[in-house]
C-alpha cells in the first residue's frame, strides 16, 4: 500500500521518491515507483478529455525506442503526452526513448 501511495503522490508532478518510506522498502522499489508513476502520468494524458476519444493505444519496439501509436480523435491526448515527453523523463525512467507516432489522417 505504501508503494501505491507514493505512485499516486507523484503521478502529476515531481520526481518520484520513497521519502519517509525508504526504511520499509525493498531493493528496486524506488525504480518501481518511478516506472509506475510515469505510466500513470501517460495513462492520464491518454484520457485527458475524459471522453474516450483515444480508441486505441499501442507501443511498438523499434530498437532502443518505443513508439506510441494512438488511434481515434487523439489531438488532446497527443498534446498531453508531448508535454510529458519534453524533459525526457521517460528515457530516464525506462532507459528507452518514447516517441509519439505522427498523427494518422482521419
Amino acid at each position: 500500500m505504501a508503494l501505491i501511495a507514493q505512485v499516486v503522490r507523484y503521478h502529476r508532478k515531481g520526481s518520484p521518491a520513497l521519502d519517509e518510506l525508504r526504511p520499509y522498502a525493498r531493493k528496486g522499489d524506488d525504480k518501481l515507483v518511478a516506472r509506475c508513476a510515469m505510466l500513470l502520468r501517460l495513462a492520464e494524458q491518454l484520457d485527458r478529455g475524459e471522453d474516450g476519444r483515444v480508441e486505441r493505444a499501442a507501443l511498438k519496439v523499434a530498437g532502443r525506442t518505443l513508439r506510441l501509436e494512438l488511434a481515434g480523435d487523439a489531438a488532446l491526448a497527443r498534446w498531453g503526452v508531448e508535454r510529458q515527453l519534453r524533459d525526457d523523463q521517460f528515457r530516464r525512467v525506462f532507459g528507452r526513448r518514447l516517441e509519439l507516432s505522427p498523427a494518422a489522417a482521419r
